[in-house]
Parts: structure tokens; sequence; C-alpha cells
């Protein structure tokens, strides 16, 4: 790697030399990113100018010496800067949004305790599920019948349901 990156521009980035220009993009804006949010990445001006050098093609020849390189674009580095770069989005998205994503998800099963979710007061036991129920003035939404304590039946959105603790 030494006779094709004589600056270390391929390594500040952490790309291989046969790094495509997506992966380069994409290398630098993580860097970028990182600086941005207190992490601590060493010498951010030379990171730039990686960048500046080997996002445009006519400077990238001149600093890999516009010889051919024996090996084509390395798969595993385009590999594990795709999945870098999900990562830190995923992480990123859980950090910002948090439970306000996972409530749409959770699912109850028959039999389950649920609660009201803003009140945390009993409500009953799930007796089925409606992915699209249509509620009387309501939109229509996925929906779980409940059994009160007193035998009484009726549907709920999933929105409004809580379960405390562990499954049945």
């Amino acid at each position: 790697m030494a006779k094709h990156d004589p600056k270390r521009y391929y390594a500040l980035l952490n790309v291989s030399p046969g790094a495509s220009d997506v992966e380069i993009r994409l290398a630098y804006k993580f860097l970028k990113q990182a600086h941005k949010d207190g992490k601590k990445v060493s010498d951010i001006g030379r990171i730039r100018e990686a960048y500046t050098t080997l996002s445009d093609r006519d400077s990238r020849a001149r600093y890999d010496g516009a010889t051919k390189r024996a090996a084509g674009p390395s798969r595993l580095g385009s590999t594990w800067a795709a999945l870098s770069v999900a990562v830190v989005f995923a992480v990123t998205i859980g950090l910002v949004f948090g439970s306000q994503l996972t409530a749409p998800f959770v699912s109850f099963d028959r039999g389950d305790k649920l609660y009201w979710k803003s009140t945390r007061k009993p409500l009953g036991t799930v007796l089925e599920y409606e992915e699209s129920h249509e509620f009387p003035e309501a939109p229509t939404q996925a929906a779980y019948r409940i059994q009160f304590g007193s035998g009484e039946v009726r549907w709920f959105g999933a929105a409004d349901l809580h379960r405390n603790g562990t499954r049945r």
C-alpha cells in the first residue's frame, strides 16, 4: 500500500487504493461528522486534503503516480465502508428518535395483560389483533380486542396500549 499511498491519504480516510468515488465520499463524510460530534479525529485538515485529492479523478491519478494498480477495487473495503455508514446511521436515528420508532412495532400476544400507555392503569387481556381495524370515528389502524376484568370486550388502537414487564 505504501507505493500507492505516498502521503497516506488512503490510510487517513481508511479506504483501500482501489476504493470507489462513493467509498471515498462516504469515508470523508463519516470522519467529518465524527469530528463535528466531538469525537477525536486527528488532523481534520489533512483528511480534507486527502478527500480533495482523491475525489478528483485527475489529481487522484497524479497522486497514484498514474500507474495502473494490479488489483481491482476492493470488495471487502466497500463492504466495510457501507456497513460502517449503515451502523452510524442506525445509531444516530436510534439516539434521536428513541422509543418513538419502536412503538409501532411492539406486538402483544393473546393473553397478555395490557395497560393504558398514558396512565399505566390496567386495562385487560388481549383476545385478538387486527392489522386494519375500522373505528367508527377514528382512522383505520392496528388494534387489539381487549377483555376487561368485568368480562366486557372492546377494541383499542395499538398505539394506546402498553405491556408492563415480561410476557405472561
